[in-house]
């Protein structure tokens, strides 16, 4: 938003599930930048209400998320996509996550780390991050069994028809950079597993026991990283799991 500030841009427009539309609407309101933010009808009242507290115009969209997205693009106008799916200054800010999980772990890398993935962001930061520090972790995918097309794909699985779920951040049905999110999984000599809503609901507990208050997204890569080491965790292993959110969303 700060680049856009800076080559005048006044006027954006993206579509969400409600992270992305807060951060966006936030640093728009600051810049001066009006904003237009399209969510999907049956996001959660948290969400919506977040993006609204800082002025942004909001269309409700119906028929789900790639609805949303193309609704956004056709109805731009004379505003700028600002959807973080596709601008590379957004990848640049989230690679900075590797460096700080680097940093914090005493200068090494992790083994896993576990990206609840809806359009893959997340996975694709962290990527290029750890691609520069010069060595991968694993990376394992998690979405859950109600929309799980990243998981279908690189299992080679028959899709899944889509279906309503709790991780509403990560219910893309058609993620636009398919292919960049295989091959970072592939590449990392990672995975990618699929978790049904019941253990997102147990993981979200298991957090709260510990004090951590955390969307259900989030807790959805809790989720994976128990099934994938459900006899255990080698004791040798550094396992990280990003909490992208805070409950206070559900």
């Amino acid at each position: 938003i700060g680049e856009l500030a800076h080559i005048g841009i006044d006027k954006v427009a993206l579509d969400t599930a409600g992270n992305a539309g807060a951060a966006v609407a936030a640093y728009a309101a600051a810049a001066g930048i009006a904003c237009r933010v399209y969510v999907p009808d049956d996001v959660s009242a948290e969400r919506v209400k977040q993006i609204a507290a800082y002025g942004a115009d909001i269309v409700r969209v119906p028929n789900g998320r790639a609805r949303t997205m193309a609704m956004a693009q056709e109805e731009l106008g004379a505003a700028y996509y600002a959807s973080h799916i596709y601008n590379p200054l957004f990848i640049d800010g989230v690679k900075s996550m590797a460096y700080e999980i680097y940093d914090q772990l005493g200068g090494t890398v992790p083994d896993y780390i576990f990206v609840p993935i809806g359009n893959g962001t997340m996975l694709l930061g962290l990527y290029q991050g750890f691609e520069e520090i010069g060595r991968l972790p694993h990376f394992v995918g998690v979405q859950s069994t109600k929309c799980a097309p990243v998981v279908d794909a690189f299992h080679g699985f028959p899709r899944t028809p889509y279906r309503h779920t709790i991780a509403e951040t990560i219910r893309v049905e058609e993620p636009p950079r398919m292919e960049a999110i295989l091959w970072a999984l592939r590449s990392s000599q990672g995975d990618a597993i699929a978790v049904e809503d019941g253990a997102i609901l147990t993981a979200a507990k298991a957090l709260g026991e510990r004090g951590i208050y955390a969307e259900l997204t989030a807790a959805a890569a809790l989720a994976g990283a128990r099934a994938f080491f459900a006899e255990g965790v080698p004791d040798n292993y550094r396992v990280i799991v990003p909490i992208p959110g805070s409950g206070l969303k559900r």
